[in-house]
């Protein structure tokens, strides 16, 4: 009986991610498409469908993982930190690359994720580089964490176990990611979401994900553009 309502539980989590996950990567397919859109309104528009699929499938467990835990909101603060200064100089470095590529080769086009966050750069620019950095985490470091750290990988984690439980809620983060913009931005994504999911796990609590996002968004954006 016991193996039953185990098995039934293991189900139920299983077919709970399955609706949400195929939702949002229908939405990331159409989305990547539209070319036509700037990135920053098709990732702001996907927001909030994340936090109300949280809620329709899962609103009790979301309300338990927004807890106050002072030691690792100072942890992923502090990590937070090392992961922009990681990406800033992959970043400078992957330009080096290209633009010497484009001396040689005398072809100015450069990787497309550079050229991505240029053209993130120009529309901030032309709204508010304030504004945008405190929207951008407002809306982007709430909404992710609550579907992709807590929803989909508490759900995982009940039929798969903690380490499966990050590994498969990351690839899906990532993949959302390939989809919609590139695979350069996908590791990236995919790096921040493993060291976020770990601190989820460690803490069980979503709020200093949310904040360490929260951050990365601001200085990336606002104080210290990547670009």
């Amino acid at each position: 009986m016991v193996e039953e309502t185990k098995r039934d539980t293991h189900r139920r989590s299983i077919n709970d991610i399955r609706a949400p996950i195929m939702m949002l990567y229908v939405a990331a397919f159409c989305g990547g498409r539209m070319g036509g859109l700037p990135l920053w309104v098709l990732l702001l528009s996907a927001a909030p469908l994340l936090v109300v699929l949280s809620v329709v499938f899962e609103r009790q467990l979301i309300k338990e993982l927004l807890t106050w835990n002072t030691k690792w909101v100072l942890v992923s603060i502090s990590v937070s930190v090392i992961l922009y200064v990681v990406m800033y100089i992959a970043l400078q470095v992957a330009s080096n690359i290209s633009l010497q590529g484009a001396i040689v080769s005398d072809d100015r086009a450069l990787p497309l994720l550079f050229k991505m966050l240029l053209d993130i750069k120009g529309d901030i620019v032309l709204v508010n580089p304030i504004i945008a950095g405190l929207v951008g985490a407002l809306v982007m470091s709430v909404s992710e964490e609550i579907f992709w750290r807590g929803y989909v990988q508490v759900r995982v984690m009940i039929w798969a176990g903690h380490i499966p439980a990050v590994l498969i809620s990351t690839a899906l983060y990532a993949g959302f990611y390939a989809i919609m913009v590139s695979s350069l931005v996908a590791v990236a994504a995919g790096l921040c979401g493993l060291v976020f999911s770990i601190i989820t796990i460690r803490s069980r609590t979503l709020v200093p994900s949310i904040i360490g996002h929260a951050l990365l968004w601001i200085v990336g954006i606002w104080l210290l553009p990547l670009v």
